[in-house]
Parts: C-alpha cells; structure tokens; sequence
C-alpha cells in the first residue's frame, strides 16, 4: 500500500508540473512575464521532486530561458537554456527532435544577445538534425527560418536570402500559399533585398508578403521607405521539446514584422 501511494505522489507532481507548464506558456503568450515565471518555476520544483524526471525538467528549463529572453535577462536565458540542452544531449540519442528543439531556443537566445556568429553554429546543427527524413518539414522549415535569420544580422545577405526562398518553398508546400509563414518569408526577402539597395524587388516581395498576411499594399510601400528598420518578421515561436519542435508552436517571440 505504500509503494501504491508513493506511485500516486509522483503521478501527481507530475500531472501538477504539466499543468503549471501549459499555464505558464499561456500566460507568456498573454504577455503576464511574471505569473509565467512563477508557474515555469512551479513546474520545475514539481518535476525535480520526482526522480529520474530531468528530461521532462529541461524542457520547462528551455521555456523558462526564452520567457528570460522577454524579461530582458539574456544572460540568465542562456545559462537556462544550456541546461536544458545538456540533459537532452546526454539523455536522447543524437539527431532526435528534443535536441533540435534547445539548439533552436539557444540560437534564439544567442541571437538576442548579438553573438550571431554563435548563433549560426548552434542553428546549423539543429537544420543538419531537422534535415533527416524522420523529422518533420514543419519543424525543418522552422529551424531553416531561424538559421536564415541570423545570416540576416550577421550580414550574410546571400546566405539568408538562399534559405528563406527555401523556407518560401516549404511553407508554400506544407500550408498553402496563403500562410503567415508564407508571408514571413516573403517579408524577410523583402528586408534582404532592401538593405541590398535593390529596391524595387524589395517592394515586390513585401507587397507580396502583406497580401498574404492580409495586411494591404500601403504597409508594403511604407516598408520599402524606413531603410533603417533592420527587423525581420516573426520567427513563430518557441519549440516546446516533446512536441517534436514543430514550427509555429508556442508563444511569438521574435522579431516582430516590418510596419
């Protein structure tokens, strides 16, 4: 009777621990930082009360790093994040989706930090795991994005815009033509284009990407005008590990579109 009731304590601290972390995810995509951070810290405390639960905990690790992100607190986010990472490493055997998914998280962070030549190296790992045909195109395309991304920031126009017509090509296959990840892209090529001086194919794609996202032709032309504004669209949120990293998952944490 005893080890029966033992059994239900964990069982319990575990469905308590999934519940604070769906809360905490939904409470971050709400924008309330501070009842997520409670609720991830929760599901930390819950899970770690458990033994042998570290995998399922570096996943509420690597939340909470990317909820750092939005608090302002890279360095914290990143020590989290490399936790989190560390367990799936030694836990999963290599080129499985939960490994994808931290590396993905950590080029994020990396990436907010301004280490874009790091970010690069770490989000190139997680697109050769993406790229094997056990993994899903969604999560690729997803990976691909971020990685596109930050050839962008580091620079290496050539190299993102390479990728995002590849991400354009995925998304298009997988959702259809008319997607916010087909409009992503299309912004995105837009921005490389316009910080290549190449104006008027510029416009073209971010026409083409607003019609997509519903937004009009007047922001397209308003975009082409701010040549300052170095934001690329939206990376489409978080890869919640155990979800398989499927793109479009979790909360908007990236870079917003150009307005």
């Amino acid at each position: 009777h005893q080890a029966l009731a033992t059994e239900a304590r964990l069982q319990e601290a575990l469905l308590q621990a999934e519940l604070y972390e769906t809360l905490g995810d939904i409470y971050h995509k709400l924008g309330e930082l501070n009842r997520s951070d409670q609720l991830f810290n929760l599901a930390i405390e819950r899970r770690r009360s458990v033994p042998s639960s570290d995998q399922a905990t570096a996943g509420t690790l690597v939340a909470l790093g990317l909820l750092r992100v939005d608090q302002a607190r890279l360095d914290e986010a990143e020590s989290l994040v490399r936790q989190g990472l560390s367990v799936v490493e030694r836990r999963l055997p290599p080129g499985h989706p939960d490994i994808a998914a931290a590396l993905d998280a950590l080029g994020r962070v990396l990436m907010e930090k301004g280490d874009y030549d790091d970010a690069i190296s770490v989000l190139e790992r997680s697109v050769q795991i993406r790229s094997t045909p056990d993994n899903s195109p969604g999560a690729l395309a997803g990976s691909q994005y971020e990685l596109a991304n930050a050839y962008f920031y580091a620079g290496r126009y050539k190299d993102s815009e390479r990728l995002n017509l590849d991400v354009l090509d995925l998304s298009r296959r997988i959702y259809g033509p008319n997607h916010p990840r087909v409009a992503e892209a299309l912004i995105n090529l837009g921005a490389i284009h316009q910080d290549l001086g190449h104006y008027s194919d510029a416009e073209r794609f971010h026409r083409e990407g607003c019609e997509e996202d519903g937004d009009g032709h007047e922001d397209a032309g308003d975009a082409v005008g701010e040549a300052g504004d170095r934001r690329l669209a939206g990376s489409g949120g978080a890869h919640r590990l155990g979800d398989g990293g499927e793109a479009g998952g979790g909360t908007d944490r990236g870079h917003p579109h150009q307005q």
